[in-house]
C-alpha cells in the first residue's frame, strides 16, 4: 500500500519513540498489553512461562517488525506472554486509543493494518503446521534462515 509522503508522515507522528535497553521486560505476564510497537532497531523474544516456570519461547521480532501481545491489545485483557529486549533496541509505541483516533482520521491506515494483520495470521499458520510436522533439526535450520544475525 502506497502513501504519500504527508500521508506518511501524519502516520508516524501518531508514534512515540522509545528507546529500550537490553533484557527490558517490555511486557510482563499478567499486564494488560497497552503499546503495539513497531521495531526499527534490535531484536525482541515473546515468551511464556509454565507452571514449572520454564520459559517457551514463542518467537523472535527483529527490525521492521511489530512486538505486541495481539491479544492482550485488542480485548484489553491481562497478558499469558512476557517480551524481553535482546538486545538495546528503538521502537515506535502507539496506544490502543491513539490508535483508533488514528483509523478514524486516516482510513487508510485500517486497510493497511488489516493487510499486515491477514499476513501475520497466515505466517502463525505455517508455523503451528511447521511445528507439527518438521522435527527439531529441521525447524533450527528454517530458524537459522529467517534470524541470521541471531544465531551469532
Amino acid at each position: 500500500m502506497d502513501f504519500s509522503k504527508d500521508e506518511l508522515a501524519k502516520f508516524c507522528s501518531y508514534y512515540k519513540p522509545e528507546k529500550v535497553e537490553k533484557n527490558t521486560i517490555l511486557l510482563k505476564e499478567g499486564k494488560i498489553c497497552n503499546f503495539e510497537g513497531y521495531v526499527l532497531e534490535g531484536c525482541f523474544k515473546i515468551f511464556y512461562k509454565d507452571e514449572d516456570v520454564r520459559e517457551h519461547i514463542l518467537y523472535f521480532t527483529i527490525e521492521d517488525r511489530w512486538v505486541l501481545d495481539i491479544g492482550s491489545f485488542v480485548l484489553g485483557t491481562p497478558s499469558q506472554l512476557n517480551i524481553q529486549a535482546l538486545e538495546n533496541s528503538v521502537i515506535l509505541t502507539i496506544d490502543r486509543a491513539t490508535k483508533e483516533r488514528l483509523y478514524v482520521e486516516m482510513p487508510k491506515v485500517e486497510k493497511f493494518f488489516r493487510i499486515v494483520n491477514q499476513k501475520s495470521l497466515a505466517a502463525n499458520q505455517l508455523r503451528m503446521i511447521s511445528m507439527l510436522h518438521k522435527n527439531a533439526d529441521k525447524r533450527y535450520l528454517d530458524f537459522l534462515e529467517r534470524y541470521p544475525t541471531l544465531s551469532q
